[in-house]
């Protein structure tokens, strides 16, 4: 998934489209509702990745827990109203991934 947002045009993807990279993969995703499945492993990843470097997450607008998803990313700024959500890739963690593959350290990852 995080391969597919750092792919996608302007590095934004909604959460059904990563969810939908995720299958390709393998992974077995809820055809009905597949965002579900990139909200949570993204909300991990991105709880994980906001602790580990100390940073401030973004509320949420939906629930008391905060957006750990903003550790990864914004939502973006043009998505029409009721559209899908959309996640637009932070461009330090873009230029982060292009220094680990860069270095060969990031397989998956591909440059543009």
């Amino acid at each position: 998934m995080l391969s597919h947002l750092y792919d996608a045009h302007n590095r934004t993807a909604t959460y059904s489209e990563l969810a939908l990279a995720a299958a390709r993969t393998g992974v077995e995703v809820s055809k009905e509702h597949p965002h579900k499945y990139a909200n949570l492993e993204f909300g991990s990843l991105g709880k994980l990745l906001g602790r580990t470097l100390g940073m401030e997450f973004l509320p949420s607008g939906k629930r008391d827990d905060p957006f750990y998803s903003s550790s990864i990313g914004v939502p973006s700024s043009i998505t029409p109203p009721g559209a899908e959500f959309e996640l637009v890739m932070h461009h330090e963690l873009a230029k982060a991934l292009d220094r680990l593959v860069g270095e060969g350290l990031a397989d998956g990852i591909n440059n543009q």
